[in-house]
């Protein structure tokens, strides 16, 4: 089925293959990674880092970060955040970075892998401030809150109080709340919501 002629067959098989850990299957799909069809080979990336055999191929997620081509991109970076591959920092920003309106906000999470420090941080927390989605901001900014607390909570608690998005704000709340910061322009928020957990968190 791997070579037959329909994309459907092959995808049924690369699926059948990548739940099985032997060694034959593992080399049966790793062929595909190369080949001529971008539909195929897409597939086989998909599928072949379930093999417990596949994290000799990081190399094949870095080629994956540096595509022109966001299912590529897409593809990476989802793995990435099921798996936890060590791969290069700077290709992940930059995938990211640069293709930040193709991306699925899913493949946000891939970006847990960088370490926590101040580059990243300024990373991050630009790509947060640039986004336009309430997802997209939730991800980031629990993806922040997990790495930067306690020592970056003042600045993080002022980001999130400006997001357009209550949910954000509703996370600046439990910033404020923990480390003590004033709640009160939280208390009179526009939205009820945030208003509510305010208040709650004032008393």
């Amino acid at each position: 089925m791997l070579f037959s002629d329909s994309m459907t067959n092959f995808c049924l098989a690369c699926e059948a293959l990548s739940y099985r850990e032997d060694d034959k299957s593992y080399q049966a799909i790793k062929e595909f990674i190369k080949h001529q069809d971008k539909y195929r080979r897409l597939y086989a990336i998909k599928t072949i880092f379930r093999h417990p055999a596949s994290s000799e191929l990081q190399y094949v997620l870095e080629e994956a970060l540096s595509s022109d081509d966001p299912l590529f991109i897409n593809a990476a970076c989802d793995i990435i955040a099921e798996k936890e591959f060590d791969v290069s920092e700077s290709k992940l920003r930059l995938a990211v970075k640069s293709n930040s309106a193709n991306l699925s906000a899913h493949s946000l999470h891939s970006l847990k892998v960088l370490a926590p420090n101040e580059e990243n941080y300024v990373f991050l927390l630009a790509l947060f401030q640039k986004s336009s989605h309430c997802l997209e901001q939730e991800i980031l900014g629990e993806l922040l809150m997990s790495k930067y607390l306690p020592e970056k909570s003042e600045n993080l608690f002022q980001k999130f109080c400006l997001s357009k998005f209550p949910a954000i704000r509703i996370l600046a709340v439990g910033i404020g709340q923990k480390y003590g910061y004033d709640l009160s322009e939280l208390c009179s928020d526009n939205d009820g919501h945030v208003r509510k957990a305010a208040n709650k968190a004032g008393n």
